[in-house]
Order: structure tokens, then sequence, then C-alpha cells
């Protein structure tokens, strides 16, 4: 499943302000304006944003951090993190989660998918990074503040699907979204494919993984 059909079991996009914070090549941003949102894509520097302004259809692109938000006070009815909140540093993931309320409407929604450190593509890609922890914090930042300032709607966890078509796919999609990772693979791709052939299973002449992850429906408690 891909993570939409949770995402509007709880609310209708249609008509709704959006930002995808952390929006990589715009899938996400695109499967929501499919549904009729107004979606503002943001990305952390100012390649990817170009990059991806290069791609946007049905959607605008903007920089800005999680933790500093390029929107204005109560302008937005969403806020979606979509496997990107663990890459909002640590030290600054409350400050992205009291940016996020900032910015929200009343009544306005914050929407939060994360991977779990588990399934087979994790397996393969564990020698390159280890994400196991910084999963734990950014989990354990959100429930922090669920019955404080943040109320839990619904929490679901399901499987995403990704299919590639080599090795090579996987790593330039995981490096693209870290180019500080390119520089630790030759010291660890022989590992790394050798996990590849003991876990990768073909489908079609690609290979499907399932990613199984956690999503959180949160509204703002004012």
């Amino acid at each position: 499943m891909s993570h939409l059909p949770f995402l509007i079991r709880n609310l209708s996009l249609k008509g709704l302000a959006v930002a995808d914070i952390g929006a990589g090549d715009g899938a996400f941003a695109r499967e929501m304006a499919g549904e009729g949102a107004k979606v503002t894509a943001v990305e952390v520097e100012a390649d990817k944003v170009a990059a991806l302004a290069r791609e946007a259809e049905g959607f605008e692109v903007v920089e800005g951090r999680g933790e500093k938000l390029p929107f204005a006070d109560a302008s937005l009815d969403l806020v979606a993190f979509m496997f990107s909140f663990h890459h909002v540093p640590g030290d600054v993931q409350d400050a992205a989660l009291t940016e996020s309320l900032r910015v929200l409407k009343p009544g306005g929604r914050l929407h939060i998918a994360e991977p779990l450190a588990e399934g087979a593509l994790t397996e393969i890609l564990l020698p390159l990074e280890d994400e196991s922890e910084i999963l734990r914090q950014s989990r354990a930042a959100i429930e922090r503040r669920i019955g404080a300032d943040l109320s839990l709607h619904a929490r679901e966890s399901y499987d995403v699907p990704y299919r590639y078509a080599s090795l090579q796919a996987i790593i330039d999609d995981v490096v693209g979204i870290d180019p500080t990772r390119a520089a630790r693979v030759p010291a660890v791709r022989a590992e790394i494919e050798a996990r590849f052939q003991r876990l990768a299973e073909s489908h079609s002449g690609d290979y499907l993984f399932q990613q199984p992850s956690v999503a959180w429906h949160l509204a703002p408690n004012r």
C-alpha cells in the first residue's frame, strides 16, 4: 500500500492548502495534488529545490527547513512529513513539530509517516547506514508530544512498496536522499551486494521490496 490511503481515510484533501516537508522526488506531493490539494513541496537545499521544480506538475516547490518553515502563521490545512521527519536533525525535531503547529490553521492536521528499521531493504543497506537509533529517536519525539500539544486521531502500521531495476538503482536512490553517503559506498559495496543477492526477490524483471512503516495522523491541542 502507498502512504495515501491512510491519509485520505482521515482527511479529504480537496481544496486544502498542504505542505509536503522533505518532499524528495515529489511523488507524494503529486499524489496529494491529484486528490485536489493545493500542495507546496519543501526541500532543504537549493539544488534539490531546482531539480524538483523542473519536474513539478500540479504543485509548487520552495526551499525551507522543518524547523523554520517558509509559511505564515495559521496558513495551512495540513503539514506532512513522509519518510522525512528522521532527516530533521535530532536537536531540532521538537522545534520542527512546534513550527508545524505554528503554520496550521485552526482545525489543521499534522501527518507523519516514518520507516521502521525492518525488512529486506533495511538489511541490504545496513552496512551503508544503520538508521535504527535515529528512527527510534524520531518516533519518541513524536510520541512525547501526543497528549501535550498534539492529539492523536489515528496511528497505523503498513508496508510501502519499493520497486527497483537493480542494486545500483537502490544505491542511487539512497545517495540522492543523502549525498554524504556516496563516500561510504565503495568500502561497503561488497557486503551490500552479498546481502542483495541473498535477500532480493525478482518480480517481472525488477526487485520489489515492502518497507514496514508507521504513520500518525495528528491535530494540535488548542
